[in-house]
C-alpha cells in the first residue's frame, strides 16, 4: 500500500489483522498518497496497533474516512488519533464506535475538534464516556464549525454539555437504552435553545409516556423550525 498508486479504497473488516497488521498499515498512511477509504471494523485493533498513528494523520493528506469501530481502542490509541487529528486536513469521517475510550481519549479528540477543520462526521457511541466526557465535547463544539454528525452515548444529563453548546451539527444522534425523565428534560433544553440542528435520531429503550413527552417537546418547541424527530425504540 505504501507504494500503490491507484488504491482509493481498502476493505479489511472482520479480520483479524491484530497489531502487527495495522502498525503496517499506519506506516504505510505515511507514505500513501491515493488511499481515500479504509476500513478496519472488527480487527482486534487495540492501543498498541495504533502507535504511530498521530504522525501518519499528520502527514496524510488524502485519507477521507476511516472506520476503527467494534475494536479494542482504549484511552492510548484515541489519544493517538486526537493529536493525529490536529493537524489531519483531510479526514471527513470517523468511527470510533463499539470500542474502550474513556474520557482520557475523549479529551484528545476534543482537543483537535476545536482546530480540526475537515472533520464531518464522529460516531463515538458505546464507548465508557460519562458526564466529564460530555463536558470536553461540549467545549470542543463551541469553535468547531465543520462537524455535522455526531453519535454520541448519553448518559442522564450529558445531552444538554453536548448539544446545546453545538454550533455546526447538524444532526445529533442519542443512544441511550434507558430513556428518563432527566433525559427528557435534557432534550427539552436541547430544542430550546439549539440553533442550528437539523435533524434528532433517539435511539432508546422507553415506555410511552417518555414517547409522548419527546414529542411534546418537540412539537411545542420546534413548531417553527425546521427541524426533523426520528425515535427508534429498541
Amino acid at each position: 500500500m505504501a507504494c500503490n498508486s491507484a488504491l482509493t479504497l481498502l476493505d479489511l473488516s472482520y479480520n483479524k489483522i491484530g497489531s502487527s497488521g495495522t502498525q503496517k498499515l499506519v506506516e504505510a498512511l505515511k507514505t500513501n498518497t491515493r488511499l481515500m477509504i479504509l476500513n478496519l471494523e472488527n480487527n482486534i485493533i487495540d492501543d498498541e496497533s495504533l502507535k504511530g498513528m498521530d504522525e501518519a494523520l499528520k502527514i496524510n493528506t488524502t485519507l477521507t474516512n476511516l472506520n476503527l469501530c467494534h475494536n479494542r481502542i482504549g484511552d492510548e490509541g484515541a489519544v493517538s488519533i486526537g493529536n493525529g487529528l490536529i493537524k489531519n486536513s483531510s479526514l471527513i469521517s470517523l468511527d470510533l464506535s463499539f470500542n474502550s475510550v474513556g474520557n482520557e481519549g475523549l479529551s484528545a479528540i476534543s482537543i483537535a475538534l476545536g482546530t480540526n477543520a475537515t472533520l464531518q462526521q464522529l460516531n463515538i457511541s458505546m464507548n465508557l464516556v460519562n458526564l466529564a466526557g460530555a463536558v470536553w465535547i461540549g467545549g470542543a463544539l463551541l469553535n468547531n464549525t465543520t462537524l455535522s454528525s455526531l453519535i454520541f452515548p448519553v448518559q442522564e444529563m450529558d445531552l444538554a454539555q453536548v448539544a446545546g453548546k453545538m454550533r455546526s451539527s447538524t444532526t445529533l444522534t442519542i443512544e441511550n437504552q434507558n430513556i428518563t425523565d432527566d433525559v427528557v428534560k435534557a432534550i427539552s433544553v436541547l430544542l430550546g435553545k439549539n440553533l442550528v440542528l437539523q435533524e434528532l435520531r433517539l435511539i432508546c429503550l422507553c415506555n410511552k409516556i417518555i414517547l409522548n413527552c419527546i414529542k411534546y417537546f418537540y412539537h411545542s418547541i420546534f413548531s417553527d423550525k425546521q427541524t426533523c424527530l426520528e425515535i427508534k425504540v429498541l
